[in-house]
């Protein structure tokens, strides 16, 4: 967000970001990640894109963000990282 955008919003008395719109994908395509835990990508998410956890399988899940998706692949505890 411009600086100039987050002023004229600290002005109007919005201070968080759950009082912003959030920002809507555009022109993203063949987004995947390897996650730990859906839910927890999927509230990260939500928290500044307008998208929600749509379809989830044992080691797979989808964001939709209307018109595209991120794919979410579990990949387990990592070690060393």
């Amino acid at each position: 967000m411009p600086i100039c955008e987050w002023l004229t919003i600290r002005r109007q008395g919005i201070n968080t970001l759950a009082d912003v719109r959030k920002a809507m994908t555009i022109g993203s395509n063949h987004v995947a990640l390897e996650v730990g835990n859906f839910d927890e990508v999927a509230e990260l998410l939500s928290a500044f894109l307008d998208c929600e956890l749509c379809v989830e399988f044992e080691k797979m899940a989808l964001i939709d963000l209307g018109d595209q998706f991120i794919a979410l692949q579990s990949g387990g505890p990592r070690h060393g990282h």
